[in-house]
């Protein structure tokens, strides 16, 4: 019996040991396969990306013009760059290739394949991504970089790349600052190309009968901004739509809501989450552009230097929340005067949301040397000394 037992125990070490040995050889055939996937694939994508250059190349159409930015001819390359925006949701509707360049003078293709890194002529980052809490990838010579920022230094994902791993390693940068080396904000006010229809506003003033309206979903915010409220409340009647309010209005019928806020609302709380330089977000763009309703600002920006006259109240400018209250009833009680807060319409355009430059992102990248510039810690100069706590809430 003891021989049997030793024999069953030596078949079944046999065989443990033949398992495992058929398990390995299952791994490492799986790993290799894999590899010779990735090495496939890698090969494929690096095709893709000569198979678009030599596309660009070949199209009359989209050869660059021989002309500098300073309008001085000189040789240029006709390679096609290949941009990858790294990172984007989708929600921004980007589509790789050749087509949103179709336009351009100059040869560009876009790509949102995260692999392509290492092959691609300019990387634009989306900064709020939890990618880059890995170290950064290789960089290749003469490729661009560009961090993209939508969100304020507040609530962006900038920690990532305060890490010295990552100075030194962006060119551009493309935000809703004024002084990034790309405009791209949640709006803009221009002066049309054509005189606008011109409209009178006596019949939309005279259809008003309550004070103030604000949609707010995020109670709670660096620029203690539902304080503000509350003050205000004491004051004048403010009605509070949404998660941090008493009212609702169907978020899936957004436009009876704006029509709402047009016929019943003299005014609208366009109050920033961050008080922080630039940052006017489509709470002041998209209220002037879609509702005929004064906004009441308060942020961080210079609404003066960015918005027309009397297209906006700024909250800051009083000395107390009664001050506002106080001149808010004044307003709505003078329909002349309201009506002049409304009479910039005719005048200026609201663009919201604010469209991607792809041409101007293209012909930049092709004449890189003339806009070389490095950041040696883009969040130094997207963060430090950028945003302000609030003032205290002085009531009256």
């Amino acid at each position: 019996m003891v021989r049997i037992r030793r024999m069953s125990i030596r078949v079944i070490m046999l065989l443990a040991a033949g398992g495992v040995c058929l398990v390995t050889i299952i791994l490492n055939r799986y790993a290799y396969n894999n590899v010779k996937t990735q090495q496939k694939r890698r090969a494929a994508l690096h095709q893709w990306v000569q198979n678009l250059r030599e596309e660009g190349r070949q199209d009359p159409g989209r050869q660059p013009k021989l002309v500098t930015p300073d309008n001085h001819t000189t040789p240029a390359t006709s390679q096609t760059k290949v941009i990858l925006m790294h990172s984007f949701p989708d929600y921004y509707g980007l589509v790789s290739g050749l087509s949103l360049f179709s336009k351009c003078d100059h040869s560009c293709a876009l790509t949102l394949d995260q692999e392509l890194v290492e092959e691609v002529d300019c990387v634009i980052a989306f900064s709020s991504h939890h990618f880059w809490s890995r170290p950064p990838p290789p960089r290749t010579p003469n490729q661009v970089w560009v961090y993209f920022a939508v969100e304020s230094p507040i609530y962006s994902n900038i920690k990532d790349f305060d890490n010295p791993a990552w100075h030194n390693r962006f060119n551009w940068t493309m935000t809703y600052r004024r002084d990034s080396d790309f405009y791209f904000g949640y709006g803009d006010v221009v002066k049309p190309s054509s005189p606008l229809p011109a409209r009178n506003f006596t019949s939309v003033v005279e259809g008003k009968s309550k004070m103030v309206a604000w949609f707010v979903s995020n109670c709670g915010s660096q620029s203690k901004r539902m304080d503000f409220t509350k003050a205000l409340k004491e004051f004048i009647e403010v009605d509070i739509y949404g998660r941090c309010g008493d009212l609702k209005c169907d978020r899936k019928d957004l436009k009876a809501c704006r029509d709402m806020l047009s016929k019943d609302y003299y005014f609208y709380l366009s109050f920033e989450n961050s008080l922080c330089k630039d940052y006017i977000t489509e709470k002041a763009y998209l209220i002037m552009k879609e509702v005929d309703i004064v906004p009441v600002v308060r942020g961080g920006a210079n609404y003066t230097a960015l918005l027309p006259k009397n297209s906006f109240i700024d909250a800051s400018q009083f000395p107390t929340v009664k001050a506002l209250a106080d001149y808010l009833k004044r307003v709505a009680a003078d329909k002349e005067l309201y009506q002049s807060f409304l009479s910039w319409k005719n005048e200026w355009q609201v663009i919201e949301p604010i469209p991607f430059s792809f041409c101007e992102y293209c012909q930049r990248l092709h004449y890189a040397d003339r806009y070389a510039k490095v950041y040696p810690n883009v969040v130094s100069w997207w963060r430090d000394g950028i945003c302000h706590d609030p003032p205290p809430v002085i009531k009256s």
